[in-house]
């Protein structure tokens, strides 16, 4: 199997060497879009920087469009895509029946994943089902298939969430250290609750908000600390951040 990224920045890269890691057999031709990434991986023994975004889409067995939104169709109009050939959008907020109309074809299909890629620890959101699709990039972590777009777009909120996690860590970093713990022993006590958080919530079938009552009991240093956060509506804060980046998504949806 071959795989053709159209787009090397960023999160390319990450899927990239996730794909790399787990699989000695792949061979990954780059794009000449995202130039310093796509020499930087061209010195791997399987990956091949070729001159055009055609030359990728020919030679490749499956395609991975990794651009920014504006810049698709400049892509479209320099290039043409074989029917059959299976496509992958890592392109937020374009909608399949547009990109199914852009490239001509009907087997396309989107993915949103996050930075963990990279270390084959991401989420992996996949529209619509399909078994080839998962197999493929089931080694960058752990898949989610949605039969809805709409719940597709809100997997994309939920990877933006993920990065607005970091700034909240940064922020109870810097908390713990003003208060005299070193730094790394501060990063490793966030790091294992979150670890805490993640493995508990997975073996209890009980809403979120049902452990956490558990745990902040009326009197507690938990519930002190909770009925601060609720004072200053800092779950509001949350919700209206999820609302902008959902409307952001759909609205630029429509205007396709």
């Amino acid at each position: 199997m071959s795989i053709g990224f159209i787009g090397v920045g960023d999160l390319a890269s990450k899927v990239i060497k996730g794909l790399l890691r787990e699989d000695s057999d792949v061979t990954i031709y780059l794009s000449p879009r995202g130039e310093t990434a796509s020499r930087a991986l061209a010195e791997h023994p399987q990956c091949i920087r070729l001159e055009s975004n055609q030359q990728v889409i020919d030679r490749a067995d499956m395609i991975v469009l990794a651009v920014r939104p504006e810049q698709l169709r400049d892509i479209m109009r320099d290039t043409t895509f074989p029917k059959g050939k299976k496509i992958v959008s890592l392109i937020a907020g374009i909608e399949l029946g547009t990109l199914k109309l852009l490239l001509d074809s009907e087997a396309v299909y989107r993915l949103m994943l996050t930075s963990a890629a990279e270390i084959n620890q991401s989420m992996i959101a996949i529209f619509p089902p399909d078994p080839a699709i998962e197999a493929r990039f089931a080694a960058l972590g752990n898949t989610l298939v949605f039969d809805s777009e709409n719940d597709f777009e809100l997997s994309t909120v939920g990877v933006c969430m993920n990065g607005w996690l970091y700034f909240l860590l940064h922020a109870m970093h810097s908390w713990f250290t003003e208060r005299g713990m070193g730094e790394a022993q501060a990063k490793k006590l966030l790091i294992h609750c979150l670890k805490d958080i993640s493995a508990y919530a997975e073996q209890h079938s009980l809403p979120f908000n049902q452990i956490g009552e558990s745990i902040a009991t009326p009197g507690t240093h938990t519930d002190a600390g909770l009925q601060m956060l609720n004072r200053h509506h800092s779950h509001a804060a949350w919700s209206a951040a999820c609302e902008v980046v959902y409307n952001r998504l759909t609205n630029h949806t429509a205007q396709q």
